[in-house]
């Protein structure tokens, strides 16, 4: 069976290959990501790649597979193993003028695990760390952290500076599939905003840049009038013998240097595609929130981002499974309302794009820390995404109750749920202070909620002619309408 040398853009970046025809060795070599330890996607084709010597044969062997393909004149070569199925450990071996062995091979599900500083925090710095590692011991969830590796078994060592985040919907996706085994590569990197795993050349990525810039501009203009005031301000103050007032806050830019361009998709996307996976966990959007045109422009940014991630790796629409942004009070000169209306492009995302899930965290939040410690829920919540879509587990509630219809009844509001499983309800008994009902000047004011069924009814004396309601759209810390499986109500807006 011969397999002729692709061009894809996975070839275009192959980490710790050499980059320059010229410099190429006639030892066949493979990125980090083939190592002993790993795991394989089953039940799809296998892309495997990597460098030799120009015009030199490699064949790849595994589980029965032999397959040659040759080295073009730049030394890059590429195959595809026909699909695989789960059983008991595998050995493959690529051999050209020299032979790479790679043992332990496990075939199984693998995901990806992407994001910013919250998918990036590791288990070690999360709630329950020291009971929660020392119990790390799943020697059938494999673990790849960065774009170097190596594979290892989940025990407590490597287990402890790993993605808590992905840590937690591998051990429950385990748990669920057992015993198929779980591979799961983070690539995480904290701070990056969306454009950031986006080609440079991508026109969404060029749209928000240049929000960016333009919001940097017009808070340069504001600090420099603030300023010539302030010391116009001192003078007088020292003239009358009076304390001078503080200096004016100068706005930091939009987003740290590096973080503006775009910069993670080459080193860490293409050099991980096409690597054969099930499908992507996704936490990121803080670095988004600068804005409300920005948080708003998530609608666009992100479906352009995971269609630029599918045709990357070319293997489908596969599962992305988004994180939704918790309860958290982001405090001045940044507008309140930039996390809520990101929530709902997210959501939007949701509802627009096949095949991707969005788990729900608006009770795990921290007001005060944009990086909340209780990453369990945060996990367990993908993984039951997971196991309902994508694998097709009956009988699992995998989300909290979401916003179906509202009714008036005269000056009362009725929201309608989907999703409530076994019955709406309050966690601890602590009934929650998040919605808020408006008359027909659009002025919101906290309003008090009864569940009424599975429904939950708004009401407040002084709006005696409600038009809308909505939900954890401000800094509540208290949010607590769930179902009684103990998941979240989603955050609602009646009237967008």
């Amino acid at each position: 069976m011969m397999n002729h040398p692709l061009q894809t853009p996975g070839f275009a970046l192959i980490a710790g290959l050499a980059a320059v025809a010229s410099e190429v060795s006639a030892d066949v070599k493979l990125p980090p990501v083939f190592a002993d330890h790993m795991v394989l996607q089953q039940q799809v084709k296998l892309p495997v790649w990597g460098t030799a010597g120009p015009g030199e044969g490699v064949t790849v062997k595994i589980a029965g597979q032999s397959v040659l393909t040759t080295a073009g004149n730049d030394g890059r070569w590429k195959l595809e193993l026909m699909p695989l199925s789960i059983g008991d450990p595998l050995e493959m071996t690529v051999q050209g003028n020299n032979t790479v062995t790679f043992k332990d091979v496990r075939v199984g599900e693998v995901w990806v695990c992407c994001g910013q500083s919250n998918m990036a925090l590791t288990l070690n710095a999360t709630k329950d760390s020291a009971r929660e590692i020392a119990a790390a011991n799943f020697p059938n969830l494999r673990l790849f952290n960065g774009t170097g590796g190596p594979w290892t078994l989940c025990s407590p060592q490597p287990a402890a500076p790993f993605s808590a985040v992905a840590y937690y919907f591998g051990k429950h996706l385990q748990e669920g599939l057992d015993p198929v085994p779980i591979g799961l590569i983070n690539i995480s990197f904290s701070g990056t905003a969306t454009e950031a795993w986006m080609p440079r050349e991508s026109p969404e990525a060029a749209v928000i840049l240049g929000l960016r810039q333009e919001s940097y501009r017009l808070n340069n203009a504001k600090y420099q009038a603030d300023f010539e005031r302030w010391k116009m301000d001192c003078e007088k103050a020292k003239a009358a013998g009076q304390p001078v007032p503080p200096e004016p806050r100068k706005m930091k830019r939009t987003a740290p240097a590096g973080i503006e361009t775009p910069g993670q998709y080459w080193p860490r996307v293409v050099a991980m595609a096409p690597y054969g996976i099930r499908g992507v966990i996704w936490y990121q959007g803080e670095a988004n929130c600068w804005s409300i045109p920005a948080a708003e422009y998530q609608r666009v940014l992100l479906p352009a981002m995971i269609a630029q991630w599918r045709q990357t790796w070319g293997q489908g629409d596969f599962p992305f499974l988004m994180v939704q942004l918790p309860n958290y009070n982001y405090h001045p000169p940044y507008d309140s309302n930039t996390w809520p209306a990101f929530r709902e492009a997210q959501q939007h995302v949701l509802d627009t794009v096949p095949n991707t899930g969005l788990a729900i965290t608006l009770d795990v939040g921290d007001m005060s820390n944009i990086h909340p410690v209780n990453k369990q829920p945060v996990g367990q919540r993908l993984a039951l995404w997971a196991l309902t879509h994508t694998y097709g587990k009956q009988g699992l509630v995998f989300t909290g109750p979401r916003y179906k219809s509202v009714s008036v009844e005269g000056d009362k509001v009725r929201l309608t749920f989907d999703h409530v499983g076994g019955g709406l309800t309050w966690r601890d008994g602590k009934v929650t202070t998040g919605f808020e009902i408006a008359g027909a000047d659009g002025k919101y004011v906290q309003a008090t909620p009864q569940i009424d069924g599975n429904t939950v009814v708004l009401h407040r004396p002084e709006v005696a002619s409600p038009v809308a309601a909505r939900y954890g759209w401000g800094d509540e810390s208290l949010l607590t309408l769930m179902n009684k499986e103990g998941l979240p109500a989603w955050p609602l807006r009646s009237n967008p």
